[in-house]
């Protein structure tokens, strides 16, 4: 009897070591703050004046909100890995023995997992169960999607970006040469020239303020 109860006390706190291990894993969940993302990210982009300021800025956005969505699917794969070690007694968790490695490598991990379904890298790690092979499928497909979103929306902010910087070095491209043509003093046509690129950054900024 007391064999049992030693037993069963070992179980015990076996037990609740691995859920206050799961608990401080997915505890990371906090990171996403959407609501607050989206008001710091105004209060952010309201202070940007510059239409090449507020392209780096989208481009800057697009790449933290593909960081969010990996965390999350880090996160996910954990909690499904963690679910089916209580339900099934299996799990890719088990496989890799993945309980006697320190928090920072768990971490870590599973978010080498979460970038490898989308093609970047690969890593070892196998789902062994049926939940987690449809967690995978899962995670493919909205990878797919949010990878192809990814790369045709920086694209097109880059697309932005060069036909802006074009623009501008066509636009003094024009004005050297105008003032080259008609023999105005260097001194005049750098003065010149400073006003005007001033007057064109204030004018985009208030452009880009209008919009």
């Amino acid at each position: 009897f007391q064999t049992q109860q030693t037993s069963g006390s070992a179980e015990g706190v076996a037990r609740v070591t691995k859920s206050i291990r799961s608990a401080r894993f997915l505890r990371m969940f906090r990171l996403i703050r959407l609501s607050k993302m989206s008001k710091v990210s105004i209060l952010l982009r309201e202070q940007i004046s510059s239409e090449a300021g507020l392209i780096y800025f989208g481009i800057l956005l697009v790449i933290l909100r593909m960081f969010v969505l990996q965390h999350i699917v880090a996160c996910g794969w954990y909690g499904i890995g963690d679910y089916a070690e209580e339900t099934a007694g299996k799990s890719w968790i088990l496989t890799e023995r993945f309980r006697e490695r320190t928090f920072n490598y768990q971490y870590s991990t599973c978010l080498h997992w979460a970038f490898a379904q989308l093609g970047i890298g690969s890593v070892e790690i196998d789902p062994e169960t049926t939940e987690e092979r449809i967690f995978c499928i899962a995670v493919a497909f909205v990878g797919l999607i949010s990878f192809s979103t990814l790369v045709s929306t920086v694209t097109s902010l880059m697309s932005n970006l060069q036909k802006a910087q074009d623009q501008e070095q066509q636009l003094f491209r024009d004005l050297r040469h105008f003032l080259h043509q008609n023999d105005i003093p260097i001194d005049l046509s750098q003065r010149v020239t400073r006003f005007i690129q001033h007057a064109y950054r204030a004018q985009t900024s208030r452009s880009v303020d209008s919009e």
